[in-house]
This record gives C-alpha cells, structure tokens and sequence, in this order.
C-alpha cells in the first residue's frame, strides 16, 4: 500500500508541474484542475459503496481539467474533463457551460452544469477543498439519490448583499443515467454567507424514467439544509436531505451528518457523525475520526478511521457477518 502511494504521489506532481506550465503560458483560456489519490479498506469481505472490501480499493483515484475564458465583460465559459474514478481508463465531459451577466445582480446559464442543493456540491470531486477523504456518503454518495452531481439544463442566478451576501439559483433542466432518467427538473438553491457562517437550502422535483418500476413517472422532491461555522480555529459543518417519491412512501429516505474540527496550524483533526436511513427498513450510522495536514499550497494529507454499523445492509451490498464495520480511508490531493 505505501508503495503505491509513493509511486501515485510521485506521477500527480509531475503531471500538475507539468500543467501549470501550460496555464502559465497561456493567457486567455485558464486552466486549472486537481488530483486526487484516494485509498480504503474495510474489515468485511461486503462491499461498501459498491467498492470497498477487505481486499482495500483504489478505484476512486481521479483527475479533472478545468478550462475557462473571459470572452467579455459579461460572456464568460467554462468546462471541466474527468478521468479515473467511476469513469475507469477514460476521460469524459463532466459539466460546462455558458454564463452572460444581464446586469450586476442577476446572471444568465445553459449548458451541463453543476447541482447547486448542497454544501459542496459545486467542488464535490476536489478532494482539496474539504476536511474528508470523501464528502459524507450519507449524503453525497451517488445511491443515496439524495444529492445529483450535475445536470443539463438552464438556470438563472440572482447575487447581492452587505453584510449578508446572497446567492439564489433557480434552475430547470433534465438528467439521463445509465439506469434512469430525471425529466421536467425543476429547482432552487439559496446561500447566505456572513462572514462567519454559511447557510444553504434546496429544493429540487423531477418525474422519474426508469423502465419496469414502481416509481415509473412519479414526481421526486429532495429537500436539502445545510450550515457552516467558522468559530476562530473552530469549524462546525451540518447537513440535511431528504427525498420522497409520489404514492411510494416506502422509497422515502433521509441522510444527515454533523462535522466538528479544529485547526491547529498546518494540522486539523475531525470528528463526523453521520445518519442514512431509508422508510423501507435499511439505515446506517457511523463515527469517522480523521485528521487533515497541509503539506504545501497545492496539496493535502488525510488519513481516517470509520466505525459503519449498518441495518438491513444499510450501504452496503448485504448486510455484514459483524454489526460494526471498520474502514481505513487515506487520501492526498492536488490542485494547480
């Protein structure tokens, strides 16, 4: 494991050298994007979020290219290419979009965008940018269906504010996945940042597609709450989503987590409870321990301990031989 680590390490900071020479030398596309190099390993022989076993699991390791321009004082672009992760071998196009500024408060978008509901949606795959090896699976996992990476559509977004800055995005649009589709999307987002705190809500209905099931052109509704608090060298992050289906209260779930770190310096220890539980029998709760080190401007150590005690399988493949769960989560991660 150590020797993979160190082979991996060593590739990331030659390809981001190599990268940022390239931005370096252009000056009207920007070009940024991040690394991230992610181990687990359990004590079961059950899968966890479909990869996760005690044969350990290095499938999350990805990439991403983002390239943006300024074609005007109110025309901007941007896009983003990923590879790795559940992508495999290939690199694909992961968002991008046009945005037009109609005035100083309000803005304008259309393209494949990012899901603006929850509190890191909009840089969920930079490892960088967040305490966790990976976001609270109780709710950014993808089969937790209580969050969406992106979608294609069109949205408008309202700025302003003093001492309370606001941004609110109202958006319409559809997502087509391999097993099912999201059609007539409609939703909104609303943040509010003092300079101490962050507050986020969402509200998102679609009609689902998915051919030989129940839920076949329902209406589903996600409702997100999030808060953020920034305490000295104190931080508190919570998060709430629920779903429900029309007519299928037995598909309904919840998912709910509580972070508290403390920053000492380059070093910031963590502690996270999380909650996912869903109206048809199947929950989870579980305790991560965790500590994040800076070890330069562009990249960060992280090293956790996770306690997983699950229900009915909870989010797992089946439920475990043991009650408890144990995994080990590692990550380093890059950003130029």
């Amino acid at each position: 494991m150590l020797q993979k680590m160190k082979i991996f390490m060593l590739s990331a900071v030659c390809i981001a050298t190599a990268t940022h020479t390239v931005y370096a030398a252009n000056k009207k596309i920007r070009i940024n994007g991040f690394i991230n190099g992610i181990y687990s390993v359990s004590s079961t022989n059950t899968k966890y979020l479909s990869k996760i076993d005690n044969q350990g699991d290095w499938s999350a390791n990805n990439f991403g290219l983002n390239l943006s321009a300024q074609l005007d004082h109110k025309l901007s672009i941007a896009a983003q290419i990923m590879g790795g992760g559940t992508n495999g071998n290939n690199a694909v196009f992961d968002w991008g979009f046009g945005k037009y500024e109609v005035s100083e408060g309000m803005a304008v978008k259309a393209g494949k965008m990012k899901y603006t509901g929850t509190l890191v949606s909009d840089y969920v795959e930079v490892g960088y940018s967040y305490l966790w090896v990976r976001p609270p699976e109780s709710i950014y996992y993808e089969k937790s269906e209580l969050s969406f990476e992106s979608y294609n559509g069109a949205a408008v977004e309202f700025m302003g504010g003093d001492d309370v800055e606001y941004t609110v995005d109202v958006y319409a649009g559809e997502i087509v996945g391999e097993s099912e589709t999201f059609k007539k999307m409609l939703g909104t987002s609303v943040l509010l940042v003092t300079e101490n705190a962050e507050f986020k809500l969402g509200a998102n209905q679609s009609t689902i597609l998915v051919s030989g099931e129940p839920e076949n052109g329902r209406a589903k509704t996600i409702v997100t709450a999030g808060a953020k608090f920034n305490l000295d060298n104190w931080l508190i992050m919570t998060e709430y989503a629920a779903n429900s289906v029309e007519g299928l209260s037995n598909l309904g779930r919840y998912g709910a987590y509580v972070t508290l770190a403390y920053k000492m310096g380059k070093t910031t220890p963590h502690f996270t409870l999380q909650k996912h539980k869903m109206n048809s029998g199947k929950e989870q709760d579980s305790i991560t321990l965790g500590v994040k080190r800076q070890i330069s401007q562009s990249m960060v150590a992280k090293f956790e301990l996770q306690q997983a005690r699950p229900k009915n399988g909870g989010m797992f493949a089946a439920q475990p031989t043991q009650s408890t769960v144990n995994l080990i989560n590692a990550a380093v991660n890059f950003v130029f």
